[in-house]
């Protein structure tokens, strides 16, 4: 049986590695590779996290030897529990690359867990913006302009991603690597990035429609609600059909994580105009 591997360098010194056997496995792999761009790593680099990834057929209930308290995500393309070990265990029950393809944020997300529920990270809604070594994660509901954001910055910034933000907590310094934008399946536009690229997290900012460039303070429990709701609008994804004890757990822990953020990195709210220079109000506070 075909193995192939993918690892990402996490915020630290670690990696996180993904195991792929199978044939269907393997395809979700080259899938990712179209959005993700690899990297060879150390091998003594401390593996925090470890995906295995293989094909299994659907059975009525969850597969034989599982427990319910161990489930992840359940449904009919796909089945995935924590193992008492720490491996996530991803079992497909499809093999179409069509029907592989809703399957592929869930294969890469997974890979961050052992980091979620350590309160260490949290996958946020956001695009990342940096900056000499710095980033800025821009941030808001579908619609609010993070990705015209992420297309208006002009250089020497570099929009690493316009979707989803893997922010890391590394001993009370906070830093940030993109994730890939997945709905570029469905546009054509494959644009990879490269999740290894790590940057210092130096704010946080609501995205606010407005005719003017400006950064507005907010109150902490407000800033913490923005951190925390950039990963609700994400958290279907870490379902597994249900409210069921693993979902409480990763919720409570990007609360915690939320709280012990906005100690360190500046949160608040950024009005911004279709035309303005947005990012000069981001170089007076960097």
């Amino acid at each position: 049986m075909e193995v192939r591997i993918l690892e990402v360098r996490l915020a630290g010194g670690t990696k996180a590695v993904w195991r792929f056997s199978g044939e269907a496995a393997c395809c979700c792999l080259e899938l990712i590779e179209k959005v993700v761009i690899p990297e060879m790593l150390p091998g003594m680099l401390p593996v925090a996290a470890q995906v295995s990834v293989g094909c299994a057929p659907r059975t009525p209930d969850f597969p034989a030897g599982w427990r319910r308290e161990e489930l992840i995500h359940l449904s009919p393309e796909a089945s995935v529990r924590r193992r008492p070990d720490g491996v996530v265990e991803f079992l497909l029950h499809r093999t179409g690359s069509d029907e592989l393809l809703p399957l592929l944020p869930r294969i890469v997300w997974y890979g961050f867990l052992p980091q979620l529920l350590k309160r260490e990270a949290v996958v946020a809604h956001g695009a990342l913006l940096a900056r000499d070594g710095s980033g800025i994660v821009v941030c808001g509901p579908s619609g609010a302009g993070k990705s015209t954001c992420a297309r208006r910055i002009p250089p020497p910034w570099r929009a690493l991603c316009d979707d989803a933000v893997l922010i890391s907590n590394v001993g009370g310094a906070y830093f940030a690597q993109p994730l890939p934008t997945w709905s570029q399946f469905v546009s054509g536009e494959l644009h990879p990035v490269r999740i290894g690229e790590t940057v210092r997290l130096s704010g946080i900012y609501r995205l606010c429609h407005s005719d003017r460039e400006r950064v507005n303070g907010l109150p902490p429990a407000e800033q913490v609600q923005i951190l925390y709701r950039q990963f609700y609008d994400l958290n279907h994804m870490w379902r597994a059909g249900r409210r069921n004890s693993f979902w409480r757990s990763l919720n409570e822990a990007a609360v915690d994580f939320a709280f012990g953020a906005v100690r360190k990195v500046p949160v608040g709210e950024l009005e911004c105009s279709l035309t303005g220079e947005f990012w000069k109000e981001l170089e007076v506070l960097s």
